[in-house]
């Protein structure tokens, strides 16, 4: 044995080990459990190496059993919006062609959400998994003990399955770490104790005592470091989803990309708990000034620094980005002191587009039409929604799924992606698109129900299919409920009557559904082969050329049945 490979086991042994699970290994000798344990625990490594999570939640992440597909791993940052899925190997020799294929093999039905196909661990943390594959890149990777690397063979099946993968849009990487690799980050889980950093701010302030308080300008360039160094422990566990609101996402990180020096002045900054705030001078200069923070967690404005590592990561340049940022020392403090830190700062003050479509008046004058009619439309955030008191009942965002189906496959798209887009600016597209000064409130209320009823409908047909069938259908929704409303409208729909059946007439179109939802999966298996549905029907320019050839496909076979009848 190598003396790397030995110094690599005394790690894992030692560090990550302790923290696996065997239950399913009880009843296996010694020796196969000694080999699970460490294989498991060369996994977790691997994850806490690249997702800089902790010890305890890269052990966590492991999924290896007698049914995993080759993924014995599977951890999540939602920071970088980076999914990994590992392979590990603790024998020697590199990665096989057979060791690869059944890699491959396993991504793939990670991919189409074939949770029968995966083991029991994985299907446990679905919902986690599904929720950060919407909005995440996929990094597998291969890890093992070994000196050599893959061969010829083995390369070509993963430079193959990234190729499909990837046909749709760039949302795969596939990496081999050997021995090297895991050598060198061996003693990763040494560094990742409580985060523990300098900043510099450029000006601050406190109300008493900087030991206490300090609020003040920092670079966006020392906050992007700072996130990409600590990923995942860098934020408090209570706001970890936060990083995955996509609206605010996009605006953050398109903000960067096209005017970084506007980024102080749309931003409201980022709010930082930590054990202790010191500085080396006694006292503090008043304008580029260095604080050490010891056991630092950001309780508010997740979102800000994930898009801030991005950039980082994207080469774009943050010369210009500065960042309002408040700290805030536990030192005296009650021991719950940061959690309602966490959780005030998080429920007070929180203002995304949504909240501003409230400022226009013809959405007021559009409930008011519907509420005379016993209809209920919420478009205020906090207003609940009463389906007994009103014979129908649906709020904005539903309201906005709907209507961008009705507008068109574009828009349909758009609100796929990114929902909280259409609502960006109230005197321009999308969203003037969506609520023309002339929209029928009946017209709404009308794609409302068809987009119900529609989707039950549509989706019935995925749901009697297998997995991958399943997936296709789940994300082509969007667009088909585009492409079905256009057909709706051509042939007797009645929208503008606030009286119309929809349900009847989407039950007499049981025949049109399927046919549609085929011709949907069989140009996708066409055009898309093997590739990622989820990212695929993103894809603006991808689904709007997909969208022409589905139409003709439909209309074509609605031609032939006709014809048959």
């Amino acid at each position: 044995m190598e003396l790397q490979e030995r110094q690599v086991r005394r790690r894992l042994e030692e560090d990550f080990e302790p923290h696996i699970d065997l239950s399913d290994y009880q009843h296996h000798p010694e020796d196969e459990q000694a080999k699970a344990r460490t294989t498991r625990a060369l996994a977790a490594l691997t994850v806490a190496a690249h997702a800089m999570v902790s010890v305890e939640d890269a052990c966590a992440s492991v999924v290896d059993e007698s049914s995993d597909q080759g993924i014995d791993a599977i951890g999540i940052s939602a920071a970088r919006r980076e999914v990994y899925v590992v392979q590990t190997k603790t024998s020697s020799g590199g990665p096989s062609p057979t060791e690869v294929m059944k890699f491959a093999h396993g991504i793939r039905r990670l991919l189409d959400w074939d949770w029968d196909a995966l083991g029991p661990k994985a299907r446990r943390r679905r919902g986690e998994i599904e929720e950060a594959l919407t909005d995440a890149r996929v990094i597998a990777i291969f890890s093992y003990l070994g000196t050599q690397g893959p061969n010829k063979d083995a390369s070509r099946l993963s430079t193959q399955l990234t190729h499909e993968v990837n046909s749709a849009g760039d949302i795969l990487e596939f990496h081999y770490e050997g021995l090297r690799e895991n050598y060198e980050r061996r003693n990763i889980a040494s560094g990742l104790s409580s985060p523990d950093s300098e900043l510099t701010f450029d000006r601050w302030v406190t109300m008493s005592d900087y030991r206490s308080e300090i609020m003040g300008i920092v670079p966006g360039e020392q906050l992007a470091t700072i996130t990409d160094q600590f990923s995942e422990r860098l934020f408090d566990k209570n706001i970890r989803a936060i990083l995955r609101s996509t609206e605010t996402n996009e605006v953050l990180d398109e903000t960067l990309r096209n005017s970084p020096s506007d980024f102080w002045y749309y931003n409201n900054g980022i709010t930082i708990v930590a054990n202790s705030i010191g500085c080396s001078r006694t006292n503090p200069r008043s304008s580029n000034e260095t604080f050490s923070l010891k056991g630092l967690s950001v309780v508010n404005g997740a979102q800000t620094c994930g898009a801030l590592s991005r950039a980082l990561r994207s080469n774009l340049p943050l010369d210009d980005v500065h960042v309002t940022v408040r700290v805030i020392s536990t030192a005296g403090h009650p021991e719950d002191f940061e959690k309602q830190v966490t959780r005030y700062t998080n429920t007070q003050n929180q203002v995304s587009n949504r909240e501003f479509v409230a400022l226009d008046p013809y959405q007021q004058e559009l409930s008011d039409i519907l509420l005379a009619e016993a209809i209920q439309y919420s478009f205020r955030t906090g207003q609940a929604l009463d389906d007994e008191e009103y014979d129908f009942a649906f709020d904005l965002e539903e309201a906005t799924r709907a209507l961008s189906c009705w507008s068109g496959v574009d828009n349909a798209t758009r609100a796929k992606r990114e929902i909280g887009r259409m609502w960006a600016d109230l005197n321009a597209s999308p969203y003037l698109e969506l609520f023309p000064r002339d929209l029928n409130a009946a017209t709404m209320y009308n794609a409302v129900r068809f987009w119900r009823y529609f989707r039950d409908s549509y989706n019935a047909y995925g749901r009697e299919r297998e997995h991958r069938v399943k997936n296709i259908v789940k994300n082509s929704e969007f667009m088909a409920t585009a492409l079905f409303m256009q057909w709706a409208r051509a042939n007797g729909a009645e929208f503008t009557n606030i009286d119309w059946d929809v349900a009847t007439f989407i039950d007499g179109c049981a025949e049109q559904v399927r046919v549609l939802s085929e011709c949907v999966v069989d140009r996708h298996e066409r055009e898309n082969p093997g590739g990622f549905a989820m990212s695929f029907f993103k894809n603006q320019q991808k689904v709007e050329h997909f969208a022409r050839t589905v139409r003709t496909d439909f209309q074509s076979q609605l031609g032939v049945s006709a014809s048959s009848a």
